[in-house]
């Protein structure tokens, strides 16, 4: 019982130090990323921690979920595809998830005090990850958020500037990634 605290203990220790800062250390090399996820690959193994789990620092240990079936699935990869490489047409596209199983809506009124007015809005929203090839050992998973203004006969719009953003994005392992 005392070793299973010590180990639960150590790790908590390495987890809280591994910190945005950490992971973006000039020392953190791919090398001693991939040391410390293989360290965490082997605690889940044995049951320490569940899996799945977030490393502060932005890696995740499994493939995000793809988890929409609506009839538009198929034109909302290619959309969040096309976008993305004439944006970004250096980035080799592993894969393109959506996690979430249904559009959100928000339909409200919002008052403006510039024009001393209510204004409704009405719009659909849903995310999409697309997941990237980083380096050798690494691929990056950035969100894709789509739009859909039902004031505006349904346009869709897009917002790809989470590739811009270090904070919004993760990181997997190639060896955890599942395509």
């Amino acid at each position: 019982m005392t070793t299973h605290r010590l180990i639960t203990g150590t790790l908590s220790v390495l987890l809280m130090a591994a910190t945005p800062a950490f992971a973006q250390n000039p020392n953190m090399t791919a090398e001693r990323m991939a040391e410390f996820q293989k360290q965490l690959q082997e605690q889940q193994r044995k049951g320490k921690i569940a899996p799945g789990v977030q490393i502060p620092g932005g890696t995740v240990t499994e493939t995000p979920s793809d988890k929409y079936g609506g009839a538009d699935k198929s034109e909302l990869v290619k959309l969040t595809r096309s976008t993305w490489q004439s944006k970004y047409p250096q980035d080799q596209i592993l894969a393109i998830r959506i996690g979430m199983q249904n559009w959100e809506r928000k339909s409200e009124k919002r008052w403006s005090s510039g024009t001393n007015s209510w204004y409704m809005v009405d719009y659909s929203q849903i995310q999409a990850m697309v997941i990237v090839k980083k380096d050798a050992q690494f691929a990056a998973i950035y969100p894709f958020n789509i739009s859909k203004d039902h004031t505006d006969g349904n346009k869709i719009s897009v917002d790809a500037t989470g590739r811009e953003n270090p904070m919004m994005h993760r990181q997997i392992a190639l060896g955890d990634l599942k395509l």
